[in-house]
């Protein structure tokens, strides 16, 4: 999958990831101005992902011109690059690790995705339970058992260890089109020209 996070830097009240629906079907939201898609297929549209954010920065332009993006693997790297790198990023799947190693342990706040941290304050109980050990960067901590982050911190932990090495699955579902469409046929043809009456009901259907 190739996940893109949409920060807006801006407070929304609306359903505002509606307002994407030309970039991908498969969108989330998250208070107060995230924004996640599965743009795997709607690349292809695009012409690939630097294009892809290219057509994004030129619509956000005149709506959201202080937003920021970023195109990666997961969620919650596409949330962590899009605060990290510059404005819009695209990393390569080869070159998330190398990326995400040399961030330092307080971009972990935003190694989130789909689902917030329940507790901010807990993760940054971890970010200072490691800095006092010496660590600085996000890569010297992956080396820790699971078993480690559970038994210190829990269920945080345990899913920030799994976020670390990309084991948990986030999956965006194509959001509900809250739009309906009416058309109108005029059929001129005797009932019993079945075959003819179902490709006229057909063709307006897939429209």
């Amino acid at each position: 999958m190739r996940a893109l996070c949409l920060d807006l830097k801006e407070y929304r009240q609306d359903n505002f990831a509606e307002n994407f629906l030309a970039f991908s079907s498969r969108l989330k939201s998250r208070h107060p101005n995230l924004v996640f898609a599965d743009v795997t297929e709607s690349l292809k549209k695009f012409g690939g992902e630097q294009a892809f954010l290219k057509e994004l920065q030129q619509f956000n332009h005149d709506f959201f011109p202080n937003a920021r993006a970023a195109i990666a693997s997961t969620p919650f790297l596409a949330q962590v690059f899009s605060r990290a790198q510059e404005e819009y990023f695209v990393c390569p799947p080869d070159q998330e690790e190398n990326h995400l190693n040399k961030l330092p342990l307080s971009e972990l706040h935003n190694f989130e995705g789909l689902v917030a941290w329940s507790s901010q304050r807990q993760v940054e109980d971890i970010i200072t339970f490691f800095k006092v050990l010496g660590f600085t960067t996000i890569g010297e901590i992956k080396s820790f058992e699971m078993s480690s982050f559970h038994q210190r911190w829990g269920k945080t932990g345990e899913l920030l260890w799994k976020r670390l090495h990309g084991q948990e699955r986030q999956i965006i579902t194509p959001i509900k089109n809250n739009f309906s469409r009416v058309d109108h046929i005029e059929l001129q043809v005797p009932i019993s020209l079945n075959s003819h009456l179902l490709h006229c009901l057909e063709s307006s259907a897939r429209q």
